[in-house]
């Protein structure tokens, strides 16, 4: 071997290690949104399963989840699996308005972005609020009551 041919292989070594070095690593890639069907829900909860495209990308900066929970039902109704946009990402957690939870979580290391991007303590929250004697009533139950309601007034008359 001559010297041009040592510097070449010197050369793709170093840039190879560099590529590694430089913090590219895989991350889970998919996404869901609430639909009658639940196309898609692998996302959530399986997301190696991912059938829609390639389940995997590699990531320059780090890997992120991004989801939204029903307060009523628990559910996610959007999630979110990639990569950041760059160096600069929210901070982990969720915030939360009258009906749902917005949750965001990053992290460093291949294939890290697999859990379901909400605290396990705040998940058995929302489902705790679903249970008898909460105080949350949920709108299915509204619904059959007013059914009920609708039907004895149809009966009487």
């Amino acid at each position: 071997m001559d010297i041009k041919h040592l510097v070449c292989v010197g050369i793709i070594t170093l840039m190879s290690f560099l590529s590694v070095a430089t913090g590219r690593q895989m991350c889970y890639s998919c996404a869901y949104n609430f639909n009658a069907l639940k196309n898609g829900y692998n996302c959530v909860t399986y997301p190696k399963n991912w059938t829609v495209g390639d389940w995997r990308m590699r990531c320059p900066n780090k890997c992120t989840e991004s989801s939204h929970y029903s307060k009523e039902t628990g559910e996610a109704t959007y999630f979110y699996r990639g990569c950041s946009g760059g160096d600069e990402v929210p901070e982990d957690g969720c915030t939360e308005d009258d009906l749902k939870f917005y949750c965001f979580y990053s992290c460093s290391g291949h294939y890290c972005n697999d859990g379901p991007a909400i605290d396990e303590e705040l998940f058995n929250e929302i489902k705790q609020d679903d249970e008898p004697g909460s105080g949350n009533v949920p709108i299915y139950s509204w619904m059959l009551t007013d059914f009920a309601f609708l039907m004895a007034v149809l009966f009487i008359h």
